[in-house]
């Protein structure tokens, strides 16, 4: 059985994207009464070892753990201004980045990082810190953007892309949950692009013959049935929720960033799959990403959502004790 644990995971590194991922992380913390876990990773990849002074080239991974400790440090303390009350431990370890954001995370509520742009070549070759933690994390994944820290509630709704597979069904569950519990409005989006239709007809068709007709209109139903079926789960779980459903008529990740302008949280699921598949994410996933001007969180199948579950404390493992809360109360 998943629980959740009430405790959100931020990757910090004193980047700029990464302080505003803290600062939408430590408000998140202060809503849901949960424990906030700054972590800074510590990627001894990146260390230039042959620039170490001499004779401390065996003391630098112990050097560079030190002052990964005043970073985090400083993240914490980042955290208690942004939202005052919050709850934050500084933490930092040494490994690949994305390897240790993936498991300090485990089962908490959320984990969150920042955004940094890339070229797209760069960022189809090597994939980026976000988009591999989105994959393959264990819990929920909000990816902050830039300067864009609105937060769910009243005022800020929470938008979610439905495709009407099974697998999207823990993304509309999410989205509803977040959106009940900030007092937001949540709005559920179908897009249906007739263009797919038409590549369908020219590779195994006539584009002009009465079944692309068919077709077509066989595709719209499909999308309305998909968003009729999600928008009855959301108002299912959360009967007071105020639910607003939406089918757009084009590409999917196009209509989800366009609806997502102003919103305090865009939610997309990812079709979990194993193996090499595994490494990479959806299109629209991979592209709301890079593009949506709100945070995005990406929800995999198997990552189900209980919020009426007892909480529990995070694990000795992520509370240091040498180390003092920031904005304890």
């Amino acid at each position: 059985m998943d629980v959740r644990t009430h405790r959100i995971v931020v990757g910090y590194d004193g980047s700029d994207p990464s302080r505003s991922a803290v600062h939408w992380a430590a408000r998140e913390a202060v809503r849901r009464g949960a424990e906030l876990i700054v972590l800074y990773v510590v990627d001894h990849g990146g260390l230039a070892f042959g620039a170490a002074p001499h004779g401390l080239t065996d003391q630098w991974p112990m050097i560079a753990l030190t002052n990964g400790r005043g970073v985090a440090t400083d993240g914490a303390a980042l955290a208690a201004t942004a939202a005052p009350g919050v709850l934050a431990h500084p933490h930092a370890q040494t490994g690949p980045v994305t390897a240790r954001l993936i498991d300090a995370a485990g089962d908490a509520d959320l984990l969150v990082v920042g955004s940094r742009s890339r070229n797209e070549l760069a960022a189809a070759c090597l994939g980026s810190v976000s988009a591999v933690v989105a994959a393959h994390a264990r819990c929920p994944v909000v990816v902050v953007r830039g300067e864009h820290l609105h937060s769910p509630g009243p005022q800020r709704r929470v938008v979610v892309g439905t495709d009407g597979s099974p697998q999207n069904r823990a993304a509309v569950r999410f989205a509803a949950d977040v959106a009940a519990s900030a007092g937001a409005p949540l709005v559920v989006i179908c897009a249906w692009d007739p263009s797919t239709v038409d590549s369908w007809m020219l590779a195994f068709g006539d584009a002009t013959s009465p079944e692309h007709h068919e077709l077509v209109e066989w595709a719209r139903r499909t999308a309305r049935t998909a968003l009729d079926e999600a928008t009855a789960e959301a108002r299912a779980r959360h009967p007071e929720l105020h639910v607003v459903p939406e089918i757009h008529r084009g590409e999917a990740s196009w209509a989800l960033t366009k609806a997502a302008r102003d919103a305090g949280l865009l939610v997309v699921g990812t079709r979990g799959r194993g193996g090499f598949a595994s490494l990479l994410l959806g299109s629209v996933s991979r592209a709301l990403i890079r593009g949506a001007s709100c945070p995005v969180a990406v929800v995999r199948p198997d990552q189900v959502v209980l919020p009426d579950a007892a909480p529990e404390r995070p694990s000795a493992a992520l509370r240091p004790a040498a180390e003092p809360a920031a904005g304890a109360r």
